[in-house]
């Protein structure tokens, strides 16, 4: 099969089994892992055996987890502690994704940087990332600048799937083998992603709420739902910073024709 004819398959099963309705906890959580989700079956379709990169299980000696949790916490706390002693606001609080490129002897964000360059003479700038760099780009170019790591955000949620939600995730593994032929292992990509981006969600909230910024933006990744929904928590404008090309099959911006539930998009 080719990327239209997967993605029209997935859309018929979005809609047919009603997804963006069904909830953990109270919440909506399919528009948090359709994109994980369907790069499984993708890979599937085309023979690959390695899991997608957000849904591997980490494989670390206990000693290295346990000196990495701590890490990790200790610099979410830095993060949350320089903003809440700043006490800035902020015209634009934007989320960078994406890894560095050696540009013009700078290592930097070439989906972002530029942009927020031209921008930053005229707007109060908080950039947020949830992978570490060393390289002080942003700072540069007179943006603040706060880490919040990925992995605290997974240590907080320290909400493993049990009871009804256990229940729920073998409902939609049920449905991917009687309708799709595919045995997705679906509880590590929830774990990994819908708790990890309720986590952030909840942080992301706790700093806009304190900084009251006038709009957002964000590099998207297919992982980014927590930042667009706590735009849309706190009805604050947001927008993508699009980068490569986009196509009506593309999981990270494209959905069914008609939805019965809920999603998370931009402005």
């Amino acid at each position: 099969m080719n990327i239209e004819d997967i993605s029209k398959s997935y859309f018929d099963f979005e809609i047919t089994n009603k997804l963006f309705q069904r909830k953990i906890k109270d919440q909506n959580y399919w528009d948090f892992v359709r994109y994980p989700v369907f790069m499984e079956v993708f890979n599937i379709y085309k023979g690959k055996r390695k899991s997608y990169i957000f849904n591997k299980k980490q494989k670390n000696s206990t000693f290295k987890i346990s000196f990495l949790s701590i890490l990790s916490i200790f610099h979410l706390f830095k993060g949350i502690l320089k903003i809440f002693t700043s006490k800035n606001k902020y015209d634009i609080i934007f989320y960078s994704t994406g890894g560095r490129k050696k540009i013009e002897n700078n290592y930097v964000n070439s989906y972002c940087f530029y942009h927020l360059k031209s921008l930053s003479s005229s707007y109060k700038i908080l950039v947020i990332e949830t992978a570490k760099f060393n390289d002080r780009s942003f700072e540069k170019i007179d943006c603040d600048y706060v880490y919040i790591p990925l992995k605290s955000a997974r240590l907080l949620s320290l909400l493993k799937p049990k009871g009804k939600a256990n229940i729920e995730i073998e409902k939609l593994k049920i449905k991917f083998i009687d309708q799709l032929n595919m045995n997705i292992n679906i509880k590590p990509i929830i774990k990994n992603n819908y708790y990890t981006q309720i986590t952030l969600n909840k942080i992301i909230n706790k700093i806009l709420n304190y900084t009251k910024p006038k709009i957002m933006g964000f590099v998207n990744d297919g992982n980014s739902k927590f930042f667009i929904k706590a735009a849309k928590d706190m009805n604050i404008p947001i927008f993508e910073l699009q980068h490569g090309d986009v196509s009506k099959f593309d999981m990270v911006s494209s959905y069914p024709d008609k939805i019965d539930g809920d999603t998370w998009i931009q402005d």
